[in-house]
């Protein structure tokens, strides 16, 4: 997989320039699952040098991911970027509690 980096600092740029992360408590299955919102944080400043070093640190990691249809066939959803839960906010110059 190659990213040009002006292209891989761009989107990830756009899509995170404002972002609100929420932590949540669930209960219950299905359409019967309920949420409880324990924590809120706003991120805004996303530091393509901070994502560049946790690539490098392996904090970072690139997934491809697919699920199965209901009828056993393959869907692709591509390729997602993942961080651990602990290490997102590192990517962000600016961060404030919102809850």
């Amino acid at each position: 997989m190659h990213y040009a980096f002006g292209a891989l600092e761009q989107r990830f740029r756009q899509k995170h320039a404002n972002t609100i992360f929420i932590v949540a408590e669930s209960r219950g299955r299905a359409e019967e699952e309920e949420f409880r919102f324990t924590t809120a944080k706003f991120c805004s400043e996303p530091s393509f040098g901070s994502f560049l070093q946790a690539v490098v640190d392996d904090t970072v990691t690139l997934e491809f991911t697919l699920s199965l249809l209901a009828d056993g066939s393959p869907r692709q959803h591509g390729y997602l970027w993942r961080t651990p839960k602990s290490q997102v906010t590192k990517l962000f110059a600016y961060q404030r509690d919102l809850a």
